[in-house]
């Protein structure tokens, strides 16, 4: 009886702290990086204290709002770019067997190309005002997307497709509980990693070619030797992330993945 109250008082315990993880590495790191910081000049590294309050301010002023826009803008128009060119990519090499020979140098001449160089190249060949960030993001995302879907559709349980049809299945039912289910794991993880790939190439593209957007403002800042508006950038355009993938893909894959363990 007492092993069982035991047992019941540790799981309302974790309940209580199921977060504690997650907050404790937090702590570990801000804890590390204050005194760190006390054993460096201000200038290198500020404190975490002075940081959060210049990050507060940061991140309700109008000019991080409307460049963090900007960025997130190229960044999802590049994403969506490249998704949409991966699948049709994907499905060609599924149906034709030499267009995924014709494909496959490219794909590994694409995953092979560093962002940097990628960028460079890309504002020697169109200039620094040109669409640089959506080029470089669907350039060097694109081969990615690839490489993580082309997977999804390649192992589609053929046994369960053909049970479908024998059983004749409305197209929504065969859907749902048969192509859904296989292709969310795959699809959660492609997006996932392009959508955190794009914002950083984004950023990069602007550190070397716009006049605008976070990457931009972040190398302003470092020019000018203020490490504190560097990290409050970062922290702030770090935070919209953070909601984006707790608000949208955390509650997405809680839809999508339980269907796909069922079944």
């Amino acid at each position: 009886m007492k092993i069982t109250r035991a047992i019941s008082a540790l799981k309302h315990l974790a309940r209580s702290f199921r977060f504690f993880p997650e907050v404790s590495s937090l702590a570990l790191l801000i804890i590390a990086w204050h005194f760190v910081s006390k054993t460096v000049p201000s200038f290198l590294l500020p404190s975490p204290l002075s940081t959060f309050l210049e990050t507060y301010k940061t991140l309700f002023s109008t000019d991080f709002l409307s460049n963090a826009f900007l960025t997130l803008k190229r960044a999802f128009n590049g994403f969506v770019i490249a998704f949409v060119v991966a699948h049709i990519l994907v499905l060609s090499s599924i149906y034709i067997a030499a267009l995924k020979r014709f494909w496959s140098p490219l794909i590994l001449i694409g995953l092979s190309i560093p962002a940097t160089i990628g960028i460079f190249v890309t504002v020697v060949m169109l200039g620094s005002r040109g669409p640089i960030a959506l080029i470089v993001v669907v350039i060097i995302l694109t081969p990615l997307m690839y490489l993580m879907l082309y997977p999804a559709f390649q192992n589609i349980n053929k046994g369960l497709t053909e049970m479908a049809k024998v059983y004749r299945f409305r197209r929504s039912v065969f859907l749902r509980y048969v192509i859904v289910p296989q292709l969310a794991p795959y699809y959660l993880s492609a997006i996932r990693a392009g959508v955190n790939d794009s914002w950083k190439l984004a950023i990069l593209a602007e550190v070397f070619s716009f006049g605008d957007g976070v990457g931009y403002r972040i190398l302003q800042y470092f020019n000018l030797f203020s490490i504190r508006q560097v990290l409050a950038w970062f922290i702030s355009f770090l935070l919209i992330l953070v909601l984006i993938e707790y608000g949208v893909f955390q509650n997405l894959e809680r839809f999508l993945v339980p269907k796909s363990r069922k079944a």
